[in-house]
């Protein structure tokens, strides 16, 4: 398992997704776990890449599974 931080964003493009954007500029497209999470929160979640994974979204970004949300 993993952690990641940075701010959530909701990109509205297709069916949409849910984005983790960490400070360093790189992005992630969420999946699982994403009760609580808001537009724009800092957050910190583990879980794991699945590179097995295309996002529905066409975000171009990896999928990180999120298993818990810490903050």
């Amino acid at each position: 398992m993993s952690e990641l931080a940075g701010r959530v964003r909701r990109e509205e493009f297709g069916p949409g997704a849910w984005i983790l954007e960490t400070p360093s500029g790189e992005r992630y497209a969420l999946a699982g776990d994403l009760s609580g999470l808001s537009e724009g929160q800092e957050v910190r979640v583990e879980g794991r890449v699945r590179d097995d994974l295309l996002g529905g979204a066409m975000t171009g970004a990896a999928v990180f599974e999120v298993e818990r949300a810490i903050s």
